[in-house]
């Protein structure tokens, strides 16, 4: 970036990682922050159209995309910008590798967000909506008339743990009716049929920077363990 564009572009940091940045009132984030696998993975999962490219053909030698990434990495960056008009045919390769990845990862975020909106939308939904027998037509309408997605949009947050925080919070705080008892604008014992003592209550309110982090490993755990997660 040149000094008027550095001007106008805000980031946000943790540590040395870019969280989101702002630039001219676009705000970009990092999707590593929700989707945590390679994007060869979630290709997979998402059963994406357009997946990643892994493999390039150049000058009759198939490349990996790894291969095709670093190809002449003693090259400085504008010295690989040369290759452009130097190497228009590699160029060309690498120019279709990054707009396959751009594509597929567009299509992921999509489904991912049509996909979340529908589940947080049965918090709290009304029962009526339920009776729906269509179960796109239900959906669509759960999703149009739930305030926890309107609150708990994907795009007002940079990580996964700060929107699980925030579903959190709003899930509870609009699950009054019926009970007499609240905590902090949210009630204690809409969450006691899943959390029965007050100590897991208050643990899981105390959201720490970048959420908690759970053993994801399979298994059987006589200790309780908590532990950061430095990425999450």
């Amino acid at each position: 970036m040149n000094e008027d564009e550095l001007i106008n572009t805000k980031l946000q940091l943790r540590g040395t990682a870019i969280l989101s940045l702002n630039f001219n009132n676009s705000i970009f984030y990092d999707s590593y922050c929700f989707l945590s696998k390679s994007l060869d993975s979630l290709c997979k999962g998402f059963k994406i159209n357009k997946c990643k490219l892994k493999e390039f053909n150049y000058k009759g030698k198939i490349l990996s995309n790894y291969e095709l990434c670093f190809y002449k990495p003693d090259l400085n960056f504008y010295e690989f910008l040369e290759l452009e008009h130097k190497e228009p045919e590699y160029w060309g390769l690498y120019v279709k590798y990054c707009l396959y990845d751009c594509i597929a990862l567009g299509e992921i975020w999509m489904k991912f967000k049509t996909q979340f909106n529908i589940m947080i939308s049965y918090i709290n939904c009304n029962p009526k909506y339920l009776k729906i027998e269509d179960i796109d037509e239900r959906n669509k309408i759960l999703v149009e008339n739930s305030m926890i997605v309107k609150k708990c949009r994907i795009e007002k947050s940079s990580t996964i743990s700060g929107l699980s925080k925030k579903i959190f919070l709003e899930s509870n705080k609009y699950y009054k009716k019926g009970f007499k008892e609240y905590t902090n604008n949210f009630s204690l014992e809409s969450i006691y049929k899943f959390i029965d003592t007050e100590e897991k209550y208050k643990f899981l309110c105390n959201f720490k920077i970048g959420g908690i982090s759970h053993c994801n490993q399979p298994g059987i755990y006589n200790i309780n363990s908590c532990s950061f997660d430095i990425r999450s």
